[in-house]
């Protein structure tokens, strides 16, 4: 079912599609004169986080990706095969690396973690339930 946007929105996924730049594909749809390029680029990262806006983009990309027969599947079997090829060559280490990185990144085998530092301080409040 197709997501409710505006005539605007709409035309952004198009133009967003064709380009593949959602700062080009915002100036196209929207009246950008008066705005500075930080706001222009703000306003149209937020376009492309709009869930409804993603799910149209899904939605008039899924046609072509059915037509060509490209799916996770088949995306990570050439991956695969284009690893263990590379694996066998010993000047394309690098290449062979890269195809089991983004392999285990699609299966989530790797996280990144982030060190906080700096003296946060954090305070406990305690408050009962009777309101006191």
């Amino acid at each position: 079912m197709k997501p409710k946007l505006t005539i605007k929105q709409e035309k952004f996924c198009h133009v967003y599609l064709e380009t593949g730049n959602a700062t080009e594909a915002y100036r196209e749809v929207y009246n950008t004169s008066k705005m500075k390029p930080e706001s222009i680029n703000r306003k149209a990262k937020e376009l492309t986080d709009n869930v409804k806006i993603t799910a149209r983009m899904e939605e008039l990309v899924k046609p072509s990706l059915d037509k060509l027969e490209i799916n996770t599947q088949y995306v990570l079997n050439n991956i695969k095969t284009i690893g263990e090829r590379c694996m066998k060559d010993d000047n394309k280490e690098n290449q062979a690396l890269k195809a089991q990185e983004l392999l285990g990144r699609h299966l989530k085998m790797f996280t990144e973690k982030i060190e906080i530092g700096g003296g946060l301080t954090v305070k406990r409040i305690k408050k009962s339930f009777d309101g006191k």
